[in-house]
């Protein structure tokens, strides 16, 4: 691996699966039980991209998951989970997690976003207590990747799907041909029980974002943070003018 280490994480059933690249070349992929122990072994990385929600929302709905599902439009816009506030992602039962969010939020919790809430809570956790934490790893989405990295144009087909996974590849793949072989190896390496073929995916994209040159773009462009003074913010990059390898 080179100087340069740019991170991919997205929510696995294993734990996280991580892709882990100097953006050009060198990929490789992992698994972790938590994020700290991620964060453990890749606190020297630039910047650690991961598809959960970073600042949990008090009062009114987060920002950025109401400005993401406009720029992802009515077919992937479903991808985006609404974040619970931190009463709800803490609750100890789907219940409690209802009751806290209609309190705080005025409304109820999808059953989706409850069955992320421990995920929620692995991150939140480390970030709350660690400042060098926050400047690195940072919250993204990879359908919002997808659809920067190829021009401003959502995914056409859903992303369990096989039509959804080969326009995915074939998207990564166009931007660096690593990202085709470091798939496969994943894909022999863990089973579909523990790592789904739309997680490594998820990963790779995440990872490719983080490496490729360019400017991180914020949604939304004000800073908003939340209670605890995470910042509520899904960011990506578009597609670099530079041929990769």
């Amino acid at each position: 691996m080179g100087t340069m280490k740019f991170i991919g994480a997205d929510g696995c059933r294993k734990g996280w699966i991580a892709a882990i690249t100097d953006g050009r070349s060198s990929w490789e992929i992992d698994v972790f039980e938590s994020m700290r122990s991620l964060w453990t072994q890749h606190k020297n990385a630039s910047l650690i991209l991961v598809d959960i929600p970073i600042g949990l929302p008090f009062l009114k709905k987060r920002r950025c998951d109401v400005e993401a599902r406009r720029l992802l439009g009515p077919k992937r816009s479903p991808s985006v989970f609404p974040a619970p506030s931190r009463a709800a992602a803490y609750a100890a039962s789907f219940g409690a997690a209802q009751s806290a969010n209609r309190q705080i939020l005025g409304s109820g919790l999808p059953l989706q976003t409850w069955g992320i809430c421990r995920k929620i809570c692995d991150v939140d956790g480390l970030l709350t207590s660690n400042r060098k934490a926050r400047k690195i790893i940072r919250e993204s989405h990879p359908e919002i990747c997808f659809r920067a990295l190829s021009g401003g144009r959502s995914m056409e087909h859903a992303k369990k799907t096989n039509d959804g996974i080969a326009e995915r590849l074939g998207l990564v793949q166009g931007i660096n041909r690593e990202c085709g072989k470091v798939y496969e190896q994943a894909l022999a390496k863990y089973k579909r029980k523990d790592v789904a073929r739309d997680d490594i995916l998820d990963a790779i994209v995440l990872a490719l974002t983080a490496g490729i040159r360019g400017e991180l773009t914020r949604i939304p462009a004000e800073t908003e943070k939340d209670e605890k003074g995470l910042v509520m913010e899904i960011v990506y990059k578009r597609r670099s003018a530079e041929a990769r390898p």
